[in-house]
């Protein structure tokens, strides 16, 4: 199907979970990032890329996917949280600082923000 129509969705996203599910990590990273070039306002797919990364350990790409999924869901105070937690994670604590303070103006209960 993706000879035939390479910007099918979701034959995309078929082959994307094939590769995950069977442990490609790699594989299914680079067909992700082929994916977001064509789809870029895809956050599920920003999201998911962003789980692979982290699965691999490499922080600064996946705190750039999420960057990308709070420009597309701004006002989703759990992505900044995540943003806020892998930053802390990082090292870069007053971009951490910024983004927890972040989660607890969009979300006035958010305890994790607080700890934050």
């Amino acid at each position: 199907m993706l000879d035939k129509d390479p910007t099918n969705v979701l034959a995309s996203k078929r082959l994307i979970a094939i590769l995950k599910s069977q442990g490609q990590t790699s594989l299914a990273i680079s067909e992700l990032v082929t994916y977001l070039d064509t789809h870029g306002n895809d956050f599920e797919a920003w999201i998911e890329l962003s789980h692979l990364y982290l699965a691999q350990h490499m922080y600064s790409q996946a705190a750039f996917c999420l960057e990308e999924v709070i420009l597309l869901q701004p006002a989703n105070h759990f992505f900044h949280l995540q943003y806020a937690e892998l930053q802390y994670t990082m090292g870069n604590l007053d971009l951490a600082l910024k983004e927890y303070l972040r989660v607890v103006e969009l979300s006035t209960d958010n305890v994790r923000g607080f700890y934050g």
